[in-house]
């Protein structure tokens, strides 16, 4: 299981501080999955816009922290990488920016 969460409860356009947690499906544990990337991007006619991600890791693992920057409001298109200990994954979701 996947946990995307902010202290304001949204991503907003500009600057965002955020974290990605990690949990076992079955046990609700953290789970150390390694290396996690994490990227953005917004389809518009005739262009893509990319957001600004670094994803840093917590000292707790499976917990991941993120500094972002979106250019733009509306809904941006997530991809997350990871490769570690608990194997090799990715997934893709819509994040809404206000």
């Amino acid at each position: 299981m996947i946990t995307l969460a902010n202290a304001g409860g949204e991503l907003r356009q500009g600057s965002n501080q955020f974290r990605i947690e990690f949990r076992s499906a079955r046990t609700n544990a953290l789970v150390d999955v390694g290396t996690v990337r994490l990227g953005a991007t917004m389809t518009m006619p005739g262009m893509a816009m990319t957001g600004t991600l670094s994803v840093t890791p917590a000292a707790q693992p499976g917990v991941y922290e993120v500094a972002g920057d979106f250019g733009m409001a509306g809904s941006w298109k997530m991809a997350l990488e990871w490769n570690g200990p608990a194997g090799r994954g990715s997934t893709d979701f819509e994040g809404g920016v206000r």
